[in-house]
């Protein structure tokens, strides 16, 4: 998550700020976040929980899709 006053600062590798998923909040408010949160995972939910699962992953590009332990 950051503001645009937050990506502002960043400084940039090769011209690039971000390579995943980003949310950007105009400022930071947690009370619209959590509200964010909670309607987004709603917009997840499936018959079966690994469906919902599926859904989230997808949603949220999860970084951690093909880890596997050592």
């Amino acid at each position: 998550m950051a503001t645009p006053a937050g990506l502002d600062r960043l400084e940039a590798r090769d011209g690039i700020l971000a390579t995943r998923p980003l949310l950007v909040m105009r400022r930071y408010d947690f009370d619209d976040l959590w509200r964010w949160l909670e309607q987004t995972v709603a917009s997840c939910e499936a018959e079966t929980w690994p469906a919902c699962v599926e859904n989230l992953r997808r949603y949220f590009a999860w970084e951690y899709e093909s880890y596997r332990e050592p």
